[in-house]
């Protein structure tokens, strides 16, 4: 299945969502965010 990646970044933008688009195969490490939204 492929998407339109343009479209995807409108609507999330439209919304205000955060977003991260990979490369294939890539990893990504979410840091842990506390309960006064401080990442750490």
């Amino acid at each position: 299945m492929n998407a339109d990646i343009n479209k995807f970044r409108g609507t999330t933008d439209k919304h205000n969502l955060r977003y991260l688009i990979m490369d294939y195969a890539g990893s990504i490490h979410f840091p842990k965010e506390t309960k006064d939204g401080v990442q750490r």
